[in-house]
């Protein structure tokens, strides 16, 4: 339940339309009440996102800085880094992107303070953003840090718009714009008996290394296997790290918002043909350790190729230790059309989930498969069979299989 007073904060925030002055890069730094330094961000100058974006600690910043260091990225690229994000938002809404578990306890809110919920970006969302995670809404703790980055940024509306947010005044207070992204130094708002304190404080070293993950080997049994088996080079693969676009409804009890599945989507660079995707089970480490693990399954089924060329750093640096051990050298490209232009047929497909398995005959299979049949499908296939638009070209029997299995 947030605090009432949490409530009033928000739209008194959304009163002083701060996003029409602030860039993304005019952050400031607080204390949180959770412990540590807090980074906040106002977004919405353009008008498409309006939020108050609170990034907590080091990890935290790492993720802001790597959307502001990194504009220029590939789509699929600029996506895990978007989603990779570790922040706290107060953000505006239109009703349809309002999220729902958090609705009842706004309208209650707004019901008895008489405030009309209508028009553009009328509804606010106070919601955790984790790593390749749908938003969630905000625990009491969290809340505590983000109502103190609201109060923050209020003070600083209540000194600035005296000057009417003029350069010197926010220059004055610390800000330096885009600059940002090289000085050392920004705002650091401090609470203290009598309000607030102004000062700067130095920003960390840039240092992304645990952005790019680097896994555990696959088991010296699978490690063996694969480095005996000879590289064929009219085999080479085209790999890439791609989201899938449909989230699995499984969580933590430290964090149980759905997730988007990462996957490494290769293809055979002669034949063109799709590997099976290796697909991670989850968002922390061990998921790593078993999406690699996954992925030499799959070299052990089609073959080791001599030579894998990659589209990104993050999969370079995934995959290294691995191919040295195993003898497949890495190669970086830019750009890997052939992977791409697969992937975009992958992405309609799940766009039209009950369109591909009516177009597929998958439906009369799934009839007659036994359950432990149906438990060997492939996990994309599984994901699939549970999307909402399914349901309504599959039969009544396969839905009750589902159920059974899946649930």
């Amino acid at each position: 339940m947030i605090a009432e007073r949490m409530w009033d904060k928000v739209f008194q925030f959304k009163k002083e339309k701060m996003w029409e002055f602030f860039n993304e890069t005019d952050i400031f730094a607080i204390d949180l009440p959770s412990g540590g330094i807090g980074y906040c961000c106002i977004m919405g100058q353009l008008g498409e996102h309006i939020s108050l974006a609170l990034y907590r600690g080091e990890e935290g910043l790492k993720t802001y800085r790597s959307i502001m260091d990194n504009p220029d990225v590939e789509d699929h690229e600029r996506m895990i880094i978007a989603m990779g994000q570790i922040c706290l938002q107060c953000s505006f809404e239109n009703r349809e992107d309002t999220n729902e578990m958090q609705l009842p306890e706004l309208q209650a809110y707004a019901k008895k303070k008489g405030i009309q919920l209508k028009g553009e970006k009328a509804y606010p969302n106070l919601q955790r953003y984790s790593f390749l995670r749908v938003p969630w809404p905000v625990t009491d703790a969290e809340s505590k840090d983000l109502e103190e980055a609201l109060d923050a940024a209020l003070y600083l509306a209540s000194i600035l718009k005296k000057d009417k947010y003029s350069v010197r005044k926010m220059e004055e207070i610390g800000f330096k714009g885009e600059d940002v992204l090289t000085e050392s130094r920004i705002p650091y708002l401090q609470r203290t008996d009598e309000g607030w304190n102004n000062s700067t404080i130095c920003l960390p070293e840039r240092d992304y290394s645990s952005l790019y993950y680097e896994p555990k080997l696959p088991s010296p049994y699978k490690i063996q296997e694969l480095k005996e088996k000879r590289a064929m080079e009219q085999d080479d693969l085209e790999a890439g790290f791609r989201i899938l676009p449909a989230w699995v409804e499984e969580g933590t009890p430290e964090d149980p918002a759905h997730y988007f599945p990462l996957s490494i989507f290769a293809l055979n660079r002669s034949s063109e043909l799709l590997l099976p995707p290796a697909m991670m089970q989850g968002t922390n480490h061990e998921a790593f350790d078993a999406l690699l693990s996954s992925f030499c399954d799959i070299l052990l089924q089609v073959g080791k190729p001599q030579t894998i060329y990659v589209d990104s750093l993050r999969l370079a640096v995934f995959l290294e230790d691995f191919c040295d051990e195993v003898g497949i050298e890495i190669e970086t490209e830019e750009y890997l059309d052939r992977l791409d232009e697969a992937y975009e047929e992958m992405e309609n497909d799940f766009r039209d989930p009950a369109g591909l398995l009516e177009e597929s005959g998958l439906i009369d299979e799934l009839i007659e498969m036994s359950d432990e049949e149906f438990m060997m499908l492939p996990e994309e296939i599984k994901m699939l069979l549970q999307n909402d638009d399914v349901a309504d070209v599959l039969p009544e029997e396969v839905r009750r299989k589902i159920r059974k299995l899946f649930n």
